[in-house]
């Protein structure tokens, strides 16, 4: 209906409503409208006919979806359950789905009758016909390397590991282009085929395409049981970009940085502390330092008579009156076992729900940069941050015989480090989602006590309904400090950690340098 006609009964609506004689809705808006307006209904307009779908309050079966005045009508009544809209949805999205398969099939015949009237005829043409071309190497270096695939392995995934097991993700992705795979065999062969086994399996990114594919299939012929070879190519395109509304965010929010410190890392916390008053002390950056002294048992018995952070606590006080106006506070706990658990016990009940936090390490190379970053990345109620550091390598390895290096001025670069993947020590998050997130962690574990790992504060986020970003972030340097890998945690994060101190000493080329120049090797 027009807006003029909607004017013109609108305000007898409520006086229809009240006089109307049925429980129809719909059937009273049409009384009214033919009351207060003398228009009637009609199905054409402008040389357009409009039906309308009568379900007679039955769920739409097979039979009626296939009725040809259904497909043609504008409108489908009455729809009074969630499962008839979900089958009515169901069926006019494959039959939009058809239409959009029908057309690209339409107009991959058009390029292909159009190729040989243009440059290169129709050996030029692409496959599939109209994506674009696969990437072209121009060097050696820029070569995509094929991955190879069985149905329980992945070989040459990475370079540590030349064999790995093909589970989750990967394992999906392998099982679903093999079921395809033999789904479009039996399309071409009339259904002749089962699926015996795979021979050969090869993959590939390629950047400008997707996912690329070459199988080797054993299939067995239905009539006679005999198995047959086939090889085919496919490619699982890339979609279009999407994108996806975020809520509103400044670099004006204040960051309180949550620092855990232990015995070992007393080295480390005066340059932390000469970092942190250049890049937020001295520029009144809006941020807040909140240090976390871990005392083991044994320690806390002695802390009255001999305080093993005194002289850290001393610091904190210095630059509290160096930097008047400055927020710096700190608490302790005593704990066998530290973890991101037990530092957050304790933290978070000293800041508002709206506090967004930042849990660090000692050894973390501060900018104005990163710190902007974290406050883009971290969103109350939406999206947690856990970034990925460069960690800076072994200077007396990689830098040997060179003047002293500023660690903050080295750039990401292949020489000077790498991204540690393996940490999840760093994360940017708002605490009323910390509260939720441990409120389940706790529900879904009640034996909190043997849940203390880096990686188990990750997925206590992912339990939680918002987006957990986990990325590489070159403005997160880390100086090269290795960690304390505790074997009572689980054997997953000690076995990381190690690996993590491992790769973290300098590149294999560095590596065998040194062991040469030591006269290790000959």
């Amino acid at each position: 209906m027009s807006r003029n006609l909607l004017l013109k009964f609108g305000s007898h609506l409520d006086e229809c409503m009240k006089q109307s004689w049925a429980n129809l809705a719909d059937l009273e808006l049409g009384h009214c409208i033919d009351a207060h307006t003398k228009v009637q209904c009609s199905e054409l307009y402008d040389d357009s006919v409009f039906k309308a779908f009568n379900l007679h309050h039955k769920k739409p079966s097979e039979e009626t979806l296939k009725e040809t005045s259904l497909n043609r009508a504008l409108s489908v009544y009455p729809v009074s359950d969630q499962q008839s809209v979900y089958y009515l949805h169901k069926h006019f999205s494959e039959q939009e789905l058809a239409k959009t398969y029908n057309q690209i099939s339409q107009l991959q015949v058009s390029i292909q009758n159009i190729s040989k009237y243009l440059p290169g005829g129709e050996e030029a043409l692409t496959w599939p016909i109209g994506y674009p071309p696969p990437y072209k190497a121009t060097t050696r270096f820029d070569l995509l390397v094929w991955e190879y695939f069985t149905e329980t392995n992945l070989f040459g995934s990475t370079e540590d590991e030349p064999k790995v097991p093909l589970v989750g993700a990967d394992k999906m992705d392998i099982d679903e282009i093999i079921s395809t795979a033999v789904e479009r065999f039996n399309e071409k062969y009339n259904n002749m085929y089962t699926y015996h086994s795979l021979i050969n399996g090869y993959r590939r990114y390629d950047p400008t395409r997707g996912m690329e594919y070459t199988l080797d299939i054993a299939l067995k012929r239905k009539s006679d049981k005999k198995v047959v070879h086939k090889r085919c190519q496919m490619l699982r395109p890339l979609s279009k970009v999407e994108i996806i509304p975020m809520p509103y965010v400044t670099e004006n929010t204040k960051i309180h940085i949550v620092l855990p410190i232990q015995m070992h890392d007393r080295e480390q916390f005066k340059a932390f502390m000469e970092r942190y008053a250049k890049v937020c002390l001295e520029p009144h950056d809006n941020t807040a330092l909140t240090t976390v002294f871990i005392y083991q048992p044994v320690e806390a018995k002695k802390m009255k008579e001999n305080d093993v952070f005194s002289s850290e606590k001393s610091l904190l006080s210095y630059y509290e009156k160096k930097y008047q106006g400055s927020q710096m506070q700190w608490v302790s706990i005593q704990t066998s076992v530290p973890s991101p658990f037990s530092v957050m016990e304790v933290a978070s009940p000293k800041f508002p729900e709206n506090t967004l936090l930042f849990l660090s390490t000692v050894d973390l190379i501060l900018s104005n940069e990163f710190l902007n970053r974290v406050r883009m990345n971290s969103i109350q109620g939406w999206q947690v941050f856990f970034p990925m550091p460069f960690s800076l390598y072994d200077p007396t390895i990689v830098h040997r015989g060179s003047t002293k290096t500023d660690s903050a001025k080295m750039e990401v670069v292949r020489d000077n480090g790498h991204f540690d993947t393996y940490m999840y020590e760093f994360a940017g998050f708002y605490n009323s989602d910390y509260m939720k997130a441990i409120k389940i962690w706790c529900e879904k574990y009640p034996k909190l006590d043997r849940m203390h790992s880096d990686t188990d504060f990750f997925n206590m986020f992912l339990n939680l309904d918002v987006h957990a970003f986990r990325a590489i972030e070159p403005s997160l340097k880390r100086v090269f400090n290795p960690r304390v890998c505790n074997p009572v945690l689980s054997e997953d994060y000690y076995k990381r950690c190690q690996q993590s101190n491992a790769e973290g000493m300098a590149s294999r080329g560095q590596l065998a340098r040194y062991l040469f120049d030591q006269g290790v090797l000959t």
